[in-house]
């Protein structure tokens, strides 16, 4: 027999409780305890937006648009910086670059869209411990510096920040507090000690069994232990799609919507549970 119900009842750890039998037996004792608790919230979020993935972002906020639901970009700054020398030899630069740059500032006046920051040189070293090889403290400084005057110039400030590569240390976290307190919302630290004001974000339910590929399939694996998780956070890189990542990826979303998941971007969870 299954229904739902409202009644007060014994449990077996002695906790008189008002449950919702969502299933009960023919003595209608409780098999589910009843939990308040807002809709999971969905994180999509997508990186490496530069010159050469910038068209699947542009699809992306089309996609957004139709299925009324809201993600982040994730920017790495060489490629969009005309001036760094690196671009020169570069086939097609500036034909790129002019279309790069209409699809950001698409990006930055859509509602629908966070743009963060993903790194300047986006390497492994740019965020890593220095005896590991990484940038110094000065040298993260100046490298995460340049990536937000190269925002700011398109009239895009940056509050959400993850590390290329998933290279971070504490001395990250202290050029951010320090040097950037506009960043407070930071994704894949989640082993580093935050500072004031600042929230870690994780909970990652993979998608992609390969990078650039994805899988509804390996998705539903994770979600099943993340379900219950506040929030959940996909990372996906749309640079890399073809037909069928974005047939898969549209399975996850409808899934997710039929679950009653709410979407936001890192900022506006953030803002939710000040």
């Amino acid at each position: 027999v299954s229904g739902t119900v409202e009644l007060s009842a014994e449990t077996e750890y002695n906790e008189a409780d008002s449950f919702k039998a969502f299933i009960f037996d023919s003595n209608l004792k409780p098999l589910k305890k009843a939990v308040d608790r807002r809709p999971q919230v969905a994180l999509l979020r997508f990186d490496d937006f530069s010159i050469y993935s910038y068209e699947e972002f542009d699809k992306l906020m089309t996609y957004f648009d139709e299925e009324q639901v809201v993600g982040a970009f994730g920017v790495i700054g060489i490629t969009l910086d005309p001036e760094n020398e690196a671009n020169a030899n570069v086939s097609g630069y500036n034909w790129h670059y002019n279309r790069a740059i209409k699809v950001l500032e698409k990006a930055r006046d859509d509602e629908d869209v966070e743009i963060w920051g993903h790194g300047y040189v986006h390497s492994r070293e740019e965020f890593n411990d220095v005896l590991s090889g990484g940038f110094t403290y000065e040298q993260q400084k100046e490298s995460l510096g340049k990536l937000i005057d190269l925002m700011n110039k398109h009239g895009i400030s940056l509050r959400t920040f993850a590390p290329p590569n998933d290279s971070k240390t504490q001395t990250t976290v202290k050029v951010i507090s320090e040097n950037f307190p506009q960043i407070d919302t930071l994704m894949h630290f989640g082993y580093l000690e935050m500072a004031e004001g600042m929230i870690c974000l994780e909970n990652d339910v993979i998608v992609e069994p390969a990078v650039g590929d994805i899988s509804f399939d390996l998705f539903k694996k994770g979600y099943m232990s993340n379900q219950d998780k506040d929030y959940i956070q996909l990372l996906a890189h749309p640079g890399l799609w073809d037909a069928n990542d974005w047939s898969e990826y549209r399975k996850i979303v409808e899934f997710l919507k039929e679950r009653g998941a709410i979407f936001m971007t890192p900022s506006q969870y953030h803002d939710s549970i000040k």
